[in-house]
């Protein structure tokens, strides 16, 4: 795994905790998972083709 997908799983792990807290509404949190879910979808398959490549 890279590190941009590490960086997306905390994002995603920041974000609950805001939407948790209140900081957030309930819109907006989902609407940043699926940013978040779709970007690391986007680095699983770019991880796969260069696994693929080797």
């Amino acid at each position: 795994m890279g590190k941009r997908i590490w960086d997306i799983e905390l994002m995603s792990s920041e974000i609950r905790r805001l939407y948790e807290g209140g900081l957030i509404d309930k819109q907006t949190f989902i609407r940043v998972q699926l940013v978040l879910k779709r970007e690391h979808r986007k680095e699983e398959k770019k991880e796969e083709e260069k696994d693929r490549s080797k």
